[in-house]
């Protein structure tokens, strides 16, 4: 009984990313048919992270298993030409074999949606396979164009060719993609070509690739994110090493304001504050707020201890709540007060200043030296007297009058103050 006779020629097919290479199966058969032997190649499934990352582990990983069961395929037909069929990443894995693999040889090597860049230098292994190389090219073919985009060590030679010597590219109007994969194609260009007849049939007069296709070819996506990051960085590490710090009143002589009887106007005195504005404006419209009689507490209130730390006992309004609103109205003003409940603890906070409106002032309240005292918002003074704005001013959030001799100090937020 004779043997089977081994066949002579043998097709590789080596699929792209994101693809479980269904379409190997769909071109098989006409191959088969024109006498071909055909013998897929697998490297797994690379998703898209591991396509685009820039390093060259994943890449070299699929080159290596490609390259390993080609040498699988050599041994099977020692005899046989070995001709590849190659669709998108599959093409950057053959170009780097035969640029790389001083023993690779190939009878036929035909490239769809090539992610090649046109610059691959196929002089340099031209003893390594029959030309020309095949390049098909899809004008609506975004892909390559868009690898090379946004990453490192692509091309886009299928989306604009390679147009150079030792390569033929084919160009099909309005092909997408995956426009090649199919028995259809195979059996019109792939079989004569592979065959030998040389068959070069393709579109007459090449459409130009879409508008965005070539916006994305000219203005790199991945130099504008580059440029993006850099900028970001900088600008990061600028803001964190140069914070913009509040913008502080210059040296200015102690404005008295009128008396309440002769007219103190709140309104006024916040408008014209500065810097102090943002902070007297909340403080101003709680005025009113106070404590309920009784055993319920005016929520609002109750609201205010969300801005201290340490509260051992739950909230509560007839809890004394000075530096408790105080504290809540720089938090919500951007700054990280005290978190304390206790009023003499704003002594060591911020910076110690003159006496300015909108700063906090302390106050002591019965025993000088104590501690315990009133804190505040300072709005101006009179005749030897200064005007508070503060919580739980005989339980309610409104204006004091203190006299001269009980005032310690006023405090300002510094930049270290400013929640991040």
């Amino acid at each position: 009984m004779e043997s089977e006779e081994a066949p002579s020629h043998v097709v590789l097919l080596v699929h792209g990313i994101r693809d479980h290479a269904i379409w190997q199966s769909r071109v098989r058969k006409p191959l088969e048919k024109a006498g071909l032997a055909v013998e897929a190649t697998n490297y797994g499934r690379l998703n898209l992270i591991q396509f685009l990352l820039p390093v060259s582990f994943f890449r070299r990983k699929a080159i290596q298993t490609v390259w390993e069961q080609i040498r699988i395929v050599r041994q099977l037909y020692p005899n046989a030409q070995i001709s590849v069929i190659a669709h998108s990443f599959g093409t950057y894995v053959i170009s780097n074999i035969i640029h790389d693999e001083f023993d690779a040889k190939f009878h036929r090597i035909i490239f769809c949606g090539s992610v090649v860049p046109y610059s691959f230098p196929f002089q340099r292994s031209q003893e390594r396979f029959d030309s020309p190389v095949i390049n098909e090219i899809g004008t609506a073919d975004k892909w390559p164009a868009m690898a090379q985009s946004v990453t490192w060590g692509y091309g886009s030679a299928g989306s604009f060719g390679f147009k150079r010597p030792l390569v033929r590219d084919r160009w099909h109007n309005d092909a997408s993609h995956g426009y090649f994969l199919n028995e259809g194609f195979c059996e019109k260009y792939w079989v004569p070509y592979l065959s030998d007849t040389k068959t070069f049939e393709a579109a007459d007069d090449p459409s130009p690739a879409s508008l965005f296709v070539r916006l994305i070819h000219i203005f790199p996506i991945k130099y504008l994110l580059s440029a993006f990051v850099i900028l970001f960085s900088v600008w990061f590490f600028y803001e964190r090493e140069n914070p913009i710090p509040p913008i502080e009143p210059g040296p200015v002589e102690p404005w008295n304001p009128p008396s309440p009887e002769e007219g103190f106007d709140l309104s006024e005195i916040v408008r014209n504050s500065g810097e102090a504005k943002k902070w007297l404006e909340i403080a101003a419209a709680e005025i009113g707020q106070k404590e309920v009689e009784g055993r319920l507490n005016n929520p609002r209130i109750v609201e205010y201890f969300e801005s201290i730390d340490n509260l051992n006992i739950p909230p509560a309004d007839q809890i004394p709540w000075a530096s408790i609103f105080v504290n809540w109205v720089m938090r919500e003003a951007g700054y990280v007060g005290s978190r304390s409940a206790v009023s003499a603890s704003w002594s060591g906070w911020g910076k110690a200043v003159s006496k300015r409106i909108g700063c906090i002032g302390f106050f002591e309240m019965a025993t000088p030296g104590a501690g315990t005292g009133m804190v505040g918002f300072y709005l101006g003074s009179h005749n030897n007297t200064h005007y508070i704005l503060g919580g739980n001013v005989n339980n309610s959030v409104k204006l004091a009058v203190l006299p001269d001799a009980r005032f310690v100090h006023c405090r300002w937020p510094s930049i270290d103050d400013i929640a991040e």
